[in-house]
């Protein structure tokens, strides 16, 4: 027996790695925030997949997807000594089949101390 054609992607993408990594402290108040994916994901909607965010609301910055990697580079230094989160909306990321991404993700890190 033998099969032609392509088969068909059915699998749903996932978060594989996100930097900071989660838990991670005294993050540099200068970084970028990457989020890898495990598949090359849809990038019609990009500033929708990922928000970064502290308890005094949204952090704003621009967004690029080159392949399976999104990088979040903010407008100014992120806010010294804080919990800085970062959440992956599942219904808001798809791969290039269209399937939408397996589950949210919830990471957190802190970052750095500033000198007064």
């Amino acid at each position: 027996s033998f099969t032609t054609g392509e088969s068909i992607d059915t699998t749903r993408p996932r978060v594989s790695s996100i930097m900071p990594v989660n838990g991670a402290v005294d993050v540099s108040v200068t970084s970028d925030i990457v989020v890898t994916f495990d598949e090359v994901l849809d990038a019609s909607n990009v500033a929708e997949i990922v928000r970064i965010y502290t308890s005094s609301g949204d952090i704003s910055g621009s967004y690029s997807l080159v392949d399976n990697v999104l990088t979040f580079t903010p407008d100014n230094p992120l806010p010294g000594s804080t919990l800085v989160n970062v959440r992956a909306y599942y219904n808001k990321f798809y791969d290039q089949a269209g399937n939408r991404g397996y589950t949210n993700y919830y990471y957190s890190f802190t970052t750095e101390t500033l000198a007064n």
